[in-house]
């Protein structure tokens, strides 16, 4: 497959994912409508009481929810990681990538919060920062 044709490939697959991603992150909220603004500025106040969840309930109905908002927060954030430096040349400097993805999801935080279709949480900058470090590793290995 030539060069174009991979690059092409590759910007249809971010654009899905984005809209994928934006429907996940907004718009699947809208039918539950907007919530007063709520936000959690405690690093690692939210990891811990799911991990307590984890550690200490027996409820299935929150350990599931438990592991889909730790795990989610950071798998869904992983192609976001490879994305960037594969669409997006300056973005494989390791400065520039960390600032760009930053400010990406910190933009969508916000906007979480300001719509009331979300939380801004910074446990979730703190997660959704963690998939997109490790989808730049992935990147970095499948590109040698």
């Amino acid at each position: 497959m030539g060069s174009s044709r991979f690059k092409t490939w590759v910007w249809l697959l971010f654009i899905g994912y984005c809209m994928m991603m934006l429907w996940l992150l907004l718009f699947q909220r809208l039918e539950d409508g907007a919530q007063p603004w709520r936000y959690n500025l405690r690093p690692w106040d939210t990891v811990s009481r799911y991990l307590w969840v984890l550690r200490n309930s027996t409820d299935p109905v929150q350990r599931r929810y438990a592991v889909a908002n730790l795990f989610g927060n950071v798998g869904l954030f992983v192609p976001f990681g490879v994305f960037l430096p594969l669409l997006f040349p300056k973005a494989r400097k390791l400065l520039f990538f960390v600032l760009v993805a930053t400010a990406l999801i910190l933009t969508l935080e916000l906007t979480q919060a300001a719509t009331g279709l979300g939380t801004l949480d910074v446990d979730d900058l703190i997660l959704n920062l963690t998939g997109t470090g490790l989808g730049f590793l992935l990147w970095r290995c499948l590109r040698r």
